[in-house]
């Protein structure tokens, strides 16, 4: 009755008044009214859908009731809607698709209710849209593009719901945003590096408890600009706290002289406390407990109220107040300096055994006579061998002899013929001949080369220090006795051949062959490379076939 009679009211504020039960479907009827405040009663049950027969209504302020069901579709018809305001109720279901054609929707509050569902992407057509308010709800998906459409939006409350994916980056470039909170949800991603540059009128930042990875912007020491609403508005908030954040915390933040409370814990932030959060002055909350900071925590600013500042679960931290119960930095620094002397003593103690093994190493490697090849065959062959196989080393077993050493005949255990060239080690430089003659043959290997068979390296019978070299036994002797006098000695050792001195043409065109491609070899192929300081026809010796031999390289 009384709502018939009141078609023409224009105006129904009955806020804060204790007024409770069903809201009667006969609201609709008053045709005339722009505002209709209920807000901070009892009202129960489902909102009226006559609402949306209210054409003319600008402000729908229900919130702090018990209102349940879902959201009126119907309430695309009120086109003159600009403040929709049903915080703190019951609702539930999606946030209707049909909302996105109130054109002059100013403010959208849905906050504290049982609202499911994605955010509908035709928000994005609420082109005035300043306010954005739909925390605690059961949101979920992600956040609609769309959103960043809404360039004069400066008001946004997406905390706790179930939203996941990442944050369009196109909304952080939405310059007049001022209050931003997506906490409690299930984002992903990292801040982008320019945030501070793009949302310049920030003054609260809210990214607590999500997936965020990534370091902290130091561009958020850019978010202090002028806004036209409120003279001088800073960053005085930011909570990016039980998320993945890594690195230091940026040096640039303390420019932001107006900030009040920072929230930091739950990461990976790492190194020393910054020194300028004792600075700020405004900053009356501080909170860095569980991460991986270390160094002095320092005793000025807000570090002096301990009730203010949370540091628990640190590594390394010492020194501030003695209410924050941290160890002292000197008895750290004791410990650091018992470490470091320890490694390095450490260090030290591998470095000097390194030296002495590396010394004694090239020591051995020095003093050796004879290096690998013929290494483990030194000393093979004895003395004693040596001296049965030549006959005492007897003047009619020798063949030959060179300002080193003379050259014998002798004949092995199993009857094989070899060249012994023991050397005279009374003959200045014989001893460096003995050991760069094993070094030099010991790594070549070619067929018109001499080869050393083995080394001998002992001492006579009186005692006296013996070296000899043991070759391969050239039975046609050398290339000078066949080109000059002759050898008759080896003429009968192989009656086969012609008598010396009477090579034949295409002989020495084949033994001149022999000895290019064993200079060739030495000059040109093998490593290091070797010049031949003697070659002369008496260092050329022929082997049974005739095929010449080059040895003794001076």
């Amino acid at each position: 009755m009384w709502w018939t009679a009141s078609r023409r009211v224009v105006s129904l504020n009955l806020m804060s008044k204790g007024l409770g039960g069903l809201l009667s479907p006969h609201v609709g009827n008053l045709s005339f009214l722009r505002n209709l405040v209920l807000q901070n009663n009892s009202f129960r049950g489902e909102i009226p859908q006559s609402i949306g027969h209210l054409f003319r209504l600008h402000h729908l302020v229900l919130g702090i009731n018990s209102f349940s069901g879902q959201m009126p579709t119907n309430l695309s018809q009120c086109s003159n809607l600009e403040i929709l305001y049903l915080i703190d109720n019951q609702l539930v279901g999606k946030i209707p698709d049909e909302l996105g054609s109130l054109s002059k929707l100013r403010v959208l509050g849905l906050s504290r209710n049982n609202l499911a569902g994605s955010i509908p992407h035709s928000i994005g057509n609420l082109s005035q849209l300043c306010k954005l308010s739909l925390r605690k709800n059961g949101l979920q998906g992600e956040i609609p593009k769309t959103l960043s459409k809404l360039y004069g939006l400066t008001f946004v409350q997406l905390m706790n719901n179930q939203l996941t994916g990442e944050i369009p980056l196109a909304i952080f470039n939405m310059s007049n945003i001022l209050y931003f909170s997506v906490s409690n949800n299930q984002l992903r991603g990292s801040i982008p590096p320019y945030i501070g540059d793009t949302l310049p009128s920030l003054f609260f930042l809210d990214f607590l408890s999500n997936f965020f990875t990534g370091v902290i912007p130091p561009s958020l020491s850019n978010a202090s600009g002028l806004h036209s609403i409120s003279k001088c508005l800073v960053l005085e908030r930011l909570s990016l706290a039980v998320n993945s954040f890594h690195g230091e915390i940026p040096l640039a933040l303390g420019t932001l002289r107006g900030l009040q409370e920072l929230d930091v814990s739950h990461n990976n932030l790492s190194g020393e406390i910054p020194s300028f959060l004792a600075q700020l002055t405004f900053l009356k909350y501080l909170n860095l407990s569980s991460n991986k900071l270390e160094g002095e925590v320092s005793k000025q600013g807000v570090f002096l109220n301990a009730s203010a500042v949370f540091i628990f679960k640190n590594r390394n931290l010492c020194g501030g107040i003695a209410e924050l119960n941290l160890p002292s930095c000197k008895s750290n620094k004791v410990k650091v300096i018992a470490i470091v002397t320890a490694v390095l003593s450490f260090f030290i103690w591998c470095l000097c055994l390194f030296i002495f093994w590396y010394k004694r190493k090239k020591l051995k490697k020095n003093t050796s006579s004879i290096v690998f090849p013929f290494e483990h065959k030194f000393s093979i062959i004895s003395y004693k061998e040596l001296f049965r196989a030549s006959d005492g080393f007897s003047e009619i077993n020798v063949i030959g002899k060179g300002s080193y050493g003379t050259i014998y005949k002798a004949t092995t255990q199993e009857g094989g013929l070899v060249a012994v060239k023991v050397l005279n080690l009374g003959h200045i430089g014989a001893s460096k001949s003995f050991i760069s003659e094993c070094r030099t043959l010991g790594v070549i290997r070619h067929r018109n080369l001499m080869k050393i068979v083995n080394v001998c390296s002992s001492m006579d019978y009186h005692g006296n220090d013996f070296k000899a070299l043991l070759y391969e036994y050239m039975a046609n002797g050398s290339l000078e006795n066949w080109i000059h006098q002759g050898n008759e000695e080896d003429v009968e050792h192989e009656h086969e051949h012609r008598k010396p001195g009477h090579l034949g043409l295409m002989q020495r065109l084949d033994i001149a062959i022999d000895i290019a491609s064993a200079i060739k070899y030495l000059h040109e192929v093998c490593s290091p490379k070797i010049v031949h300081g003697d070659l002369k026809p008496s260092n050329v010796l022929l082997d049974n076939e005739m095929i010449g031999r080059v040895g003794d390289s001076g």
